[in-house]
């Protein structure tokens, strides 16, 4: 798996590290629909399930895995649902971020991206999830 998408000679060995994260979020799908570039849901359930797949192989079958759909847009949420609905693995999750999460002014930097503020704000709409999952529990001190 390439590491960085600007140099290919960069790959991460998820075997050979000796890491195993007790949960892996993935939060991807912002840039795939933006500026009218949509996938078709076809490719875009295609290679999801192709990552999702991926990780349980790294991780294992049992290994918790958490899917965010950006607040953007609601089509980027049916195809992430219905990646892992199709899927057919376990133990894969789903949250959907609303669009009223951020203040689109304060909350935002460069190019649209998230600031401090508006990571803070996806970190406490994202940790009761993570909570539930795992079975950790929330201590009210998650954010610092």
């Amino acid at each position: 798996t390439q590491t960085f998408d600007s140099d290919k000679s960069l790959r991460w060995e998820a075997a050979a590290s000796g890491l195993k994260p007790d949960i892996t979020v993935i939060y991807l799908g912002t840039n795939d629909f933006s500026r009218n570039m949509q996938p078709s849901k076809r490719q875009f359930t295609r290679n999801y399930i192709t990552l999702l797949k991926e990780i349980k192989g790294f991780y294992g079958a049992d290994h918790p895995v958490l899917c965010i759909a950006p607040k953007h847009d609601a089509l980027i949420h049916d195809y992430i649902r219905g990646a892992i609905e199709t899927s057919g693995l376990e133990n894969v999750h789903f949250a959907g971020l609303s669009p009223s999460l951020h203040n689109d002014k304060e909350d935002m930097g460069a190019d649209g991206h998230p600031n401090y503020s508006g990571h803070t704000k996806l970190a406490y709409n994202v940790i009761p999830y993570i909570s539930t999952i795992t079975g950790w529990e929330m201590s009210g001190n998650e954010v610092k």
